[in-house]
């Protein structure tokens, strides 16, 4: 079954996420940035060493001065990575399952784990919800286009060590500027559940700003997060679409906080 976003979340700095609900600015991060281990601004959630790999079998790397006549040998490579010119916001996707809905209060629950919050946190970082996706959806897609380059967004897929070892995976990405932006490795990545927005912009600058519709009400809350706690949140009065696909549910979400600190 495909799943069905029913909110996105970010755990940020409060001017960061401020930046994007007041202002209307996706604030977006060089792709290849979050592969830097000397990038000193990454948090341990954030740094991924296969990110934009093609692939990690060792390969030969050769050169040629006659127009492909003739191959000189460099030396061998143990890791092949494509730099699309991609630009990424990253956040975390809550979707729908039948699991965790309660047929009679017509609500439904969503645990957000500490597991994956700590990646991503530091003292003083807040939650940031955002629950009408659609609009948020239509409004990158607007912006997008006004600007003239290409975007995307979407699940990020937890296969890449499956996709690594096949010969269709590695020919798509070379020609598809997006397809290393959606897939990671399944370990420990697979917690944060997560759902990129990018754009290609060949310029190269150090980060992009897309600004959004000023008109679109980015519908958010706001929610101090603390060491050690699972946030569980509560939506209501659910309708659902005759395939039995959330169709709307209220605009008022409910936060709980776990009493028993989980151990970082």
């Amino acid at each position: 079954m495909m799943k069905q976003l029913m909110l996105l979340l970010r755990v940020s700095k409060p001017k960061y996420n401020e930046l994007l609900y007041h202002n209307h600015v996706l604030y977006m991060n060089p792709q290849l940035s979050f592969n830097n281990d000397k990038n000193d601004k990454l948090l341990a959630g954030q740094f991924d060493k296969a990110e934009a790999v093609l692939s990690e079998e060792p390969a030969p790397l050769f050169y040629s001065t006659d127009n492909k006549k003739t191959w000189q040998h460099i030396t061998k490579v143990n890791t092949i990575r494509k730099d699309s010119n991609a630009y990424i916001y990253c956040m975390y996707a809550v979707t729908f399952s039948e699991a965790n809905y309660n047929k009679d209060l017509k609500k439904y629950y969503y645990r957000v784990p500490w597991e994956y919050i700590k990646g991503v946190w530091q003292e003083g970082y807040e939650l940031m919800v955002i629950s009408n996706t659609s609009d948020f959806l239509a409004s990158f897609r607007d912006a997008t286009k006004r600007e003239k380059i290409p975007g995307a967004y979407g699940f990020v897929q937890y296969d890449l060590q499956e996709q690594y070892k096949k010969e269709k995976y590695f020919s798509s990405a070379i020609n598809d500027s997006f397809s290393t932006v959606f897939h990671k490795k399944e370990y420990p990545f697979s917690i944060q559940k997560e759902f990129r927005f990018a754009v290609i912009d060949t310029n190269k600058p150090d980060h992009y700003e897309l600004l959004l519709r000023n008109d679109c009400t980015i519908r958010v809350s706001l929610l101090p997060l603390k060491s050690g706690r699972d946030i569980l949140i509560e939506l209501s009065d659910l309708e659902f679409n005759a395939d039995g696909t959330p169709l709307r549910f209220s605009a008022n979400l409910t936060f709980y906080e776990s009493n028993q600190i989980t151990e970082s």
